[in-house]
């Protein structure tokens, strides 16, 4: 049971950083378009 524990909570925490990573690269192209 713990061991589950400690695997899914990495997971969660590499997944909130993609999703964060995902809408800074998602701002920084809406930003670029915004040059044109």
């Amino acid at each position: 049971m713990s061991q589950q524990k400690d695997l899914s909570f990495p997971w969660k925490e590499n997944l909130n950083k993609g999703i964060s990573a995902y809408t800074r690269s998602l701002s920084a192209i809406l930003a670029n378009h915004d040059d044109f």
